[in-house]
C-alpha cells in the first residue's frame, strides 16, 4: 500500500509537470503570434507610408510609373493590392502584388462608399485596419481579406486622402495550420470588439468571420484581465475540446489572440505512462495478494500439521524434542514435559537435560554425548 501511495503522488506530480510545461509553452506561443501580427501590420504601416510620401512628392508624369517602382509589395507575402484614394473617395492610383490570393479583386470592391468613409473618419489611431471584407463571387464563396489604410496630410495637417493595401485571411491562416498545436489545438485571431477574424481550425457556423460567440471562460478570464492571461475552456468552449488557453491584445493595433492546446494532447504522453505504471502496479499487487494468500495457506498447512502432531502425541504419550548442540539449547513438546515432570522454567541446556537422566546412567550419557555425537 505505501508503495501504491507513492507511485500515486508521484504520477500526480508528473501530470502537474505536464501542465505546467504546456502553461509554459502556450503562453509562449500566444507571445510569438501576437508580435507576428504586430509586425504584419508594422510592415503595412510602412509600405503604406512610402506609398503616400512617393505619391505626394512625385510629380504627374512620376506617378505613372509608381507601378513599377519595388513598393516591397512584390516580396510581402501579406499584401495584395495598394492604392492612393483623395480625401474626397476618388481612387488616384492602385496596383496588385504578386500575391495571388486576391488577384481578381477590383477596386470598387476594395473601397466600398461605406468603408471610404469610415476610413475618412476614422482617427483612433495611426493606421485603420478594416473589419474583414469579403470580395464577391458568382459562387458565394469570394475571399476574405482585411483593408488596412493610413491618412496622408499636408504640413499644416488637412486630410489629403489616404493610402491603402489589402491583407488576406488566408495568410493568417496558414500561419495557423503550420504550428504546432497538437492535434485538438487551436488559435483565434478577434479585433478589440471580439469579432473573429480567423479561427484554426474553423469549425462551421459558430467560427464564422464576424461571429462574436466566445466560450464562457473567456469572458470571465477577460473581466479579470482584459490585456493577458491563462483560462481553461471546458463545456463551454466553441467546439467543446477542454483547453488550457493563453491569450494577449496588442496596443497597437487592437486585436486579441487567443492559444489554446487540447488537454488531451498536453497529458497523451502522461496518460500512457499513467497506463504503464497502473498496469505495473495491478500486476504488483496482484503478486502481492497471491504471495499473501499463498503464505497464509502455507501458515495454515503448518499449523494444522503442528496441531495433529500435538494431537497425536497426547494421545499415545509420546513426547519430542530438538536440540541446539551450538547453543546448547533444548525445546520439548508439552507431553514430554508432562512425562519429565518439568515446567517452563526449567533451563533447557545439557545440563539440565543431564540431571532428569537416572544417576547410575549419568556416565553414559555423558559419554554418548561427548564421543559419539559431540
Amino acid at each position: 500500500l505505501l508503495i501504491s501511495a507513492l507511485v500515486v503522488v508521484g504520477l500526480f506530480e508528473t501530470r502537474n509537470a505536464h501542465m505546467q510545461r504546456a502553461q509554459a509553452s502556450v503562453e509562449n506561443l500566444s507571445l510569438a503570434l501576437k508580435k507576428k501580427i504586430v509586425d504584419v501590420y508594422d510592415t503595412t504601416d510602412v509600405v503604406l507610408s512610402f506609398l503616400a510620401n512617393d505619391w505626394l512628392h512625385s510629380s504627374l508624369g512620376q506617378r505613372q510609373t509608381l507601378s513599377k517602382q519595388p513598393l516591397a509589395i512584390a516580396h510581402l507575402d501579406f499584401i495584395s493590392h495598394l492604392g492612393v484614394t483623395d480625401s474626397h473617395g476618388k481612387l488616384l492610383y492602385s496596383t496588385k502584388g504578386s500575391n495571388p490570393l486576391l488577384s481578381g479583386i477590383g477596386d470598387n470592391q476594395v473601397l466600398t462608399p461605406e468603408l471610404l468613409k469610415e476610413i475618412l473618419q476614422f482617427t483612433k489611431r495611426n493606421l485603420y485596419i478594416s473589419r474583414p471584407q469579403k470580395k464577391e463571387s458568382k459562387d458565394s464563396s469570394g475571399e476574405w481579406f482585411l483593408v488596412v489604410a493610413k491618412r496622408m496630410t499636408n504640413e499644416r495637417g488637412a486630410a489629403l486622402g489616404f493610402s491603402w493595401g489589402t491583407l488576406p485571411l488566408e495568410y493568417f491562416r496558414k500561419i495557423f495550420i503550420e504550428l504546432k498545436l497538437g492535434e485538438n489545438g487551436s488559435i483565434g485571431f478577434r479585433d478589440e470588439e471580439l469579432r473573429l477574424i480567423v479561427r484554426h481550425p474553423d469549425t462551421g457556423q459558430t467560427t464564422q468571420i464576424g461571429a462574436t460567440r466566445i466560450a464562457d471562460d473567456f469572458k470571465e478570464a477577460l473581466f479579470r484581465n482584459p490585456e493577458v492571461g491563462v483560462y481553461f475552456a471546458g463545456a463551454t468552449s466553441i467546439d467543446g475540446v477542454k483547453r488550457i488557453h493563453s491569450y494577449r491584445l496588442s496596443h497597437e493595433y487592437q486585436f486579441y489572440i487567443n492559444v489554446g492546446f487540447a488537454i488531451d494532447d498536453v497529458l497523451a504522453e502522461w496518460r500512457s505512462q499513467l497506463n504503464q505504471t497502473l498496469g505495473l502496479l495491478v500486476l504488483l499487487l496482484s503478486l502481492s495478494a497471491f504471495l499473501l494468500v499463498y503464505v497464509k495457506k502455507t501458515i495454515d498447512h503448518r499449523e494444522s500439521q503442528a496441531y495433529f502432531f500435538r494431537e497425536s502425541q497426547r494421545a499415545g504419550k509420546i513426547g519430542s524434542y530438538r536440540y541446539d548442540f551450538v547453543a546448547d539449547k533444548w525445546e520439548s513438546s508439552d507431553v514430554l514435559d508432562g512425562i519429565l515432570g518439568i515446567d517452563k522454567d526449567f533451563v533447557y541446556d545439557f545440563t539440565g537435560w543431564l540431571s532428569l537422566v537416572h544417576p547410575e546412567d549419568q556416565q553414559m550419557m555423558l559419554n554418548y554425548f561427548h564421543e559419539d555425537i559431540g
